[in-house]
């Protein structure tokens, strides 16, 4: 889920940048070392892309597995959050049907709102 900081693009860039300057400070510093030791040392650091491409395949299927199992998860909830709310539903109109008597509405609003709580 994604969520949003502000309106504000302004806002916006400022929350997230608030929230990850450690690792956007670091990738800076790392960024600049390499760019320093490639312009005034000569000192090529390149990757090959075979293993680079093997590990990006690899990763892929491991986030893909995690996101199937994520929703998975998320749907299972769902459906029971679902049934409880089928199950008050029956209980509250089985109670409005029921229950009858002189002080039948105080009654029957105290059943329905000690279910919910």
């Amino acid at each position: 889920m994604l969520l949003k900081f502000s309106d504000n693009p302004f806002q916006a860039a400022y929350g997230i940048v608030r929230y990850n300057w450690k690792a956007i400070a670091w990738f800076i510093v790392m960024s600049s070392i390499a760019w320093l030791l490639f312009t005034y040392y000569k000192i090529d650091i390149t990757l090959p892309g075979v293993p680079v491409s093997i590990m990006g395949g690899g990763l892929a299927f491991f986030l893909a597995f995690r996101n199937n199992s994520a929703y998975d998860r998320w749907w299972e909830a769902r459906k029971i959050w679902g049934g409880v709310v089928n199950v008050s539903r029956s209980f509250a109109m089985e109670v409005c049907t029921l229950i009858r008597g002189e002080s039948s509405d105080r009654v029957k609003t105290g059943l329905v709102y000690r279910h919910l709580a």
